[in-house]
């Protein structure tokens, strides 16, 4: 059931509404004509022509290491020799 509190207070909440649209309205309107602006400051930038480029090459940060073996057969009067060498690199 209503009542005259409920009334009163129903009128008093749209009567808020309505006001704060009112302060809202003029932004939104100033917004809406500014973004035809800005879309057209942004069309106008251009891209940057770079002709001299040099890239950059970098190189993972591995470590590398190379296990290099070597085998010597000779085979003589005297017999045979083997030497067998390895290095690290």
């Amino acid at each position: 059931m209503w009542t005259h509190a409920s009334v009163v207070a129903d009128r008093t909440a749209m009567a808020c509404k309505r006001a704060d649209m009112r302060r809202i309205a003029p932004f939104l309107f100033t917004g809406l004509l500014l973004l035809p602006a800005i879309s057209a400051i942004a069309a106008d930038y251009e891209e940057p022509d770079i002709e001299f480029f040099y890239p950059v090459v970098t190189r993972r940060p591995v470590v590398e290491r190379e296990l290099e073996f070597s085998l010597e057969y000779e085979k003589n009067d005297e017999g045979r020799q083997i030497e067998l060498a390895a290095a690290l690199e």
